[in-house]
């Protein structure tokens, strides 16, 4: 007779191959999608001008979001990034010699809201207008660890310390946004967050159960998830002037995939290029189309797509904003 522990412990492998296995389907049907029948559409050479206007993105450092600060440069946008070694950062972008728009980096690091709030705080002290804020920065896989302040961290790192920023700089956003002209919340997901069925509500932290990949796909789902709410609730407010976009870059080749080296070695050909991916950060920040949008929408190659049924559901939506609520420490998110 197998012993309680043990059946745990087959349910637990079996789950995890579960989980390990859809991610996996997602990732190759979005990788054919994204390079066979729905090829990436380039951007426009001709961005309209933002010159005048301010641009915060997480991360930026590396991998995609670089490649996408550097053409929000080109576009003439005052950009602030957050990063954890913002001089490192700095010296990299001075060797582009990127003569349009202008930058500045400062010390975040997302799994901390210690920093999270001394980064907004540094910022709300400039008392400039926010015309954009792009919570980019990420991390995936990898073995179970906790933040500083006890949170699993991936979800530390990809969704609460964005749901953090987001609330403390909300009202610089809202006053910034104009109704021809409205300020925009861009968060960056992933395919994965299709896997966010998974999410088993009575162990958010993963502490029961650790699986990398259900992990970051819970993840990813908050981002969905907290993008849809956020923004049907900031079209309930009298000029808001805010909308919110929440997207996929695409299976990009980057350094995320350094606990998944043979991924990128049996099918890195087929992903999209680090400059491809920054593509739909880009449209995302900038593109004119989204401007005649309610906002709200799921990004795909530059595109609107369908998020997952899981995400769309509004008792879902409630039960994520509620709890990022509460683990951050918010008792009302609209100031």
């Amino acid at each position: 007779m197998l012993t309680p522990e043990s059946k745990m412990f087959i349910v637990s492998i079996f789950k995890w191959i579960l989980i390990k296995v859809h991610l996996q389907l997602v990732g190759a049907w979005k990788v054919c999608q994204e390079q066979i029948w729905d090829r990436h559409k380039n951007l426009p050479t001709d961005l309209p001008s933002q010159s005048g206007k301010n641009l915060i993105i997480t991360g930026g450092n590396r991998g995609l979001g670089y490649e996408a600060v550097k053409k929000l440069l080109k576009s003439g946008f005052h950009v602030i990034l957050g990063v954890r070694r913002p001089s490192e950062l700095e010296e990299k972008l001075k060797k582009e010699n990127i003569t349009e728009g202008s930058f500045e980096a400062l010390e975040l690091d997302t799994s901390s809201l210690e920093s999270v709030k001394i980064f907004a705080g540094k910022i709300l002290q400039k008392n400039i207008q926010i015309h954009v804020l792009i919570n980019n920065a990420g991390i995936m896989f990898g073995p179970r660890k906790e933040s500083k302040g006890g949170f699993e961290m991936q979800l530390a790192t990809n969704h609460l310390g964005h749901f953090l920023l987001t609330h403390l700089l909300l009202p610089k956003l809202k006053e910034s946004g104009r109704q021809e002209s409205c300020s925009r919340i861009i968060n960056v997901s992933s395919c994965a967050h299709y896997g966010g069925s998974w999410l088993n509500w009575d162990d958010l932290q993963s502490k029961q159960f650790y699986s990398p990949t259900g992990a970051y796909c819970t993840s990813k789902a908050a981002q969905v998830m907290m993008t849809l709410y956020l923004n049907q609730k900031l079209n309930s407010l009298e000029n808001s002037n805010v909308k919110v976009f929440v997207l996929h870059p695409g299976v990009v080749k980057t350094d995320l995939y350094v606990n998944e080296k043979w991924l990128t070695a049996l099918v890195g050909f087929l992903m999209k290029t680090p400059e491809q991916g920054g593509d739909t950060l880009v449209h995302a920040a900038v593109g004119a189309d989204l401007e005649n949008t309610d906002g709200g929408l799921y990004l795909e190659n530059s595109q609107a797509y369908t998020p997952s049924s899981f995400c769309r559901n509004l008792e879902n939506q409630l039960k994520i904003w509620n709890k990022s609520c509460e683990l951050v420490g918010i008792e009302e998110f609209f100031q």
